[in-house]
């Protein structure tokens, strides 16, 4: 069986969430991050980077307006999802 670890959305911030420059910061309260992904609404995965911090700043310039789904993944394989607003 197939299973994911779900962390709550309390312990992980993203901001600004209207994002105007197209610039986004992620941050763990808690734990390190491990891979963050970010899909358009059709599911296509249009960006994705790892790395082992708390807080990693995303440059998503290449983007257009519009509404995307950011899933978050910490070290321990725990992910949430979140929607996303650029500008």
């Amino acid at each position: 069986m197939l299973s994911t670890n779900i962390f709550t959305s309390d312990k992980f911030g993203m901001y600004p969430n209207l994002s105007v420059n197209k610039q986004v910061t992620v941050q763990m309260n808690s734990r390190a991050l491990n891979k963050v992904s970010v899909f358009d609404l059709r599911g296509l995965q249009v960006y994705v980077t790892t790395f082992d911090n708390k807080k990693i700043s995303l440059n998503l310039f290449s983007l257009t307006s519009g509404v995307y789904i950011v899933n978050v993944t910490d070290q321990n394989t725990n992910t949430v999802t979140k929607k996303l607003i650029l500008q």
